[in-house]
């Protein structure tokens, strides 16, 4: 019996077949592998059904009620609120003790947001920010870009599959950190954004757990809904602390910016850290990825994500060369070794 599915046809073993029958064979096990490229592909695309959010830190020279009503006037509903960490279903500008400038600190926050509306209204804001007459808005040092990414269906799952989805994201974020920081200034190895492998526990590179023996973990905190017994702050560059809350992950690496280019590469790009996750069987953490030069970690990490190559999907291309002008901007940026063991 011929497998054609999985075989390739020897021509040589067929004799006395029809011919006919060959080109059939031939040709369904060719078709086969082309079904098999199309899946693979279809994985390599932004994902525009998960729903992503996004906090901007900035100092404008307006209040919030009216930088608020600049928004709303750009065709973006947004309110000025007080402190607060509830999800709207509009944007809202809430006050943010952590900026520090001369102005007024503040914090624009949007609700949940999804492909390509999502998009749009994301560049509708940011132009009102830069380009309405009168109003400056500018960060510094004290600012920070903070990016969601909605987990509910991981949260949902069954045990086993949410814990192999979350090992692989931290896993993934460990094992490539020291490439992240290589895309930020130097500002962003703070306190607000401290590396998983610092902060997380049994995470950090100098613990000898297994890949079994963290999904294990993996599956505890699923079984309590919570993450205290592997991250008890939400100071984190990957800070999971909403997960059994709003059900999202929440990235803090990024340094402050009113950039619509900068700002939705990042969300591309951390997006494709979560999709990783999902799709891979296992993702292996170990500290291999610093002990290589950081721009071929990086490489290793592009394809990791499927940035590379990636002609099928017009949002992962431009990502792929953001990510690259980032490197070659801030590729002499120090890791510190104290806060990343064996960092590049």
């Amino acid at each position: 019996m011929y497998n054609i599915l999985s075989k390739k046809i020897d021509e040589s073993s067929c004799t006395g077949m029809p011919y006919c029958l060959i080109l059939c064979m031939n040709y369904d096990t060719q078709t086969n592998k082309t079904k098999n490229k199309e899946k693979n592909v279809m994985f390599r695309s932004f994902n525009n059904n998960r729903g992503f959010g996004i906090e901007i830190e900035c100092i404008a020279n307006q209040s919030r009620n009216e930088v608020a009503t600049i928004i709303s006037n750009a065709g973006v509903p947004c309110v000025a609120e007080g402190y607060n960490h509830s999800t709207r279903d509009h944007w809202k500008i809430v006050t943010d003790g952590s900026v520090s400038g001369s102005g007024n600190a503040m914090e624009i926050v949007s609700p949940i947001l999804v492909g390509q509306d999502g998009k749009l209204a994301l560049s509708v804001v940011l132009s009102a920010l830069n380009n309405t007459d009168g109003l400056v808005v500018e960060v510094n040092r004290s600012c920070g870009i903070h990016v969601h990414h909605d987990l509910t269906s991981w949260r949902e799952s069954a045990r086993a599959v949410f814990a192999n989805n979350m090992n692989n994201l931290v896993s993934l974020i460990a094992k490539y950190e020291h490439c992240l920081f290589k895309l930020l200034p130097a500002s962003r190895q703070g306190q607000w954004s401290s590396p998983v492998r610092s902060i997380m526990t049994r995470y950090a590179t100098n613990d000898t757990m297994t890949y079994a023996e963290r999904t294990k973990e993996m599956k505890r905190v699923h079984r309590r809904r919570s993450v205290s017994s592997i991250q008890n702050t939400r100071y984190c560059g990957l800070n999971l602390q909403n997960l059994f809350g709003r059900g999202s992950v929440e990235f803090r690496y990024h340094q402050g910016s009113t950039n619509f280019n900068k700002l939705w590469n990042w969300i591309v790009f951390t997006q494709a850290f979560v999709e990783t996750a999902e799709i891979k069987k296992s993702i292996s953490y170990t500290d291999s990825m610093t002990r290589i030069s950081c721009n071929s970690a990086l490489s290793r990490l592009r394809c990791d994500l499927g940035l590379r190559k990636a002609d099928n999907c017009e949002e992962l291309k431009a990502c792929d060369i953001e990510i690259k002008r980032r490197y070659h901007h801030y590729k002499n940026v120090r890791v510190s070794n104290s806060i990343i063991r064996n960092g590049q």
